[in-house]
Formats: structure tokens, C-alpha cells, sequence
């Protein structure tokens, strides 16, 4: 089995980015240069190594967000507002944040070849549980992505004051708990 695999979306998401604000050349600078290329030429429906894309949205961070806080989940924000902002800022609209979640959850496996990802409802009011199993190696950047782009999206539902705070105690299940008024 090879290393693990991640759909490029979200990668193409972040150069898009990156050449929208002319940060390329200060990109490069902190790539290897086969990082550089793959970060040039990989397309949205490509897989390409997990290893990559946590390397191109270290790098990247600190670019998009200098002078802010919890950067890397900054741009998993980005990643889900560029993603669903367009044809599906309508229908979010009309959605629950425990119905994103459950959906995000459904989708998890198509952009990601390792783990699976489940959603569910607390007891508390506007509470969620968002957990990953069977992944105990998901790279820590990319927790903070998945974190950032779940809040981004709970923000598109018209969710007020949303939250995620992530668990990192239990490598066997990161867990994410979400909170929203």
C-alpha cells in the first residue's frame, strides 16, 4: 500500500489563491522543487500525496494570513468558502448544520482514499460531534484544515458564532466537537 492519498481540489483551491494575491514567487521559496510542480500542475480530480498537500498549505499559510492567528485553519476556511460559496450557497442556506455535517461526513471518502468520517448530534443544543477513525497518521495540518473547513461551511448555512475545537488526545478517533448559535 502507498502513501495516502488526497483529492487536489482543495490544493487547486489554495493556488488559486496564492496567484489571485501574486504570493507565487514567495510560495516558491519556502517549496522543494518537486513540490513546486506538483503545486503547478496537479488538477482538481488528481490524487496526489497527503504528504504534499500538508507541505503546500504550511507553506502557504503564513502567506494568505500573515499577522493572524491559527493560520492553516484559516485556510481550510478559505477551502470551503471558495468550494461552496457559488451554486451551493443556496442550498446551504436553506440547510442545518447537523445536515452539512452528516453530508460532509458522506463525502469524506471522495476526497480522501484513508479513515472515514462520521457526524452526529449531541444532547447539548447546537452541538456536534465530528470524529475520524481509522486515520491515526492524518497529518496535524491537515486537522487544522479539516477543522477550519468545517467551520467555514457551518458559517454558509448562516450560522452564528461557530466554533470548532479539536481534540488531538486520541489518535485512533480525532474528534471534533462544533458549536453554533
Amino acid at each position: 500500500m502507498g502513501p495516502p492519498l488526497y483529492k487536489a481540489a482543495a490544493v487547486v483551491s489554495v493556488r488559486q489563491q496564492i496567484r489571485e494575491r501574486d504570493l507565487a514567487s514567495a510560495l516558491y521559496l519556502r517549496l522543494s522543487p518537486a513540490e513546486r510542480a506538483v503545486f503547478d500542475d496537479v488538477t482538481a480530480t488528481e490524487w496526489m500525496s497527503v504528504a504534499d498537500a500538508e507541505r503546500i498549505y504550511v507553506a502557504a499559510a503564513p502567506l494568505l494570513h500573515a499577522g493572524r492567528t491559527q493560520q492553516v485553519r484559516l485556510v481550510g476556511r478559505d477551502i470551503a468558502r471558495a468550494h461552496l460559496n457559488g451554486l451551493y450557497r443556496c442550498i446551504l442556506r436553506a440547510m442545518t448544520v447537523p445536515l452539512l455535517l452528516e453530508q460532509t461526513a458522506r463525502l469524506w471518502g471522495t476526497y480522501n482514499r484513508k479513515g472515514k468520517l462520521a457526524a452526529a448530534v449531541s444532547d447539548v443544543p447546537r452541538c456536534a460531534q465530528v470524529t475520524l477513525e481509522g486515520y491515526p497518521d492524518y497529518p496535524a495540518a491537515l486537522r487544522d484544515v479539516l477543522a477550519g473547513y468545517i467551520l467555514g461551511s457551518i458559517e454558509l448555512t448562516g450560522a452564528r458564532d461557530g466554533r470548532v475545537v479539536h481534540d488531538d488526545m486520541d489518535p485512533a478517533r480525532w474528534r471534533y466537537t462544533v458549536t453554533w448559535r
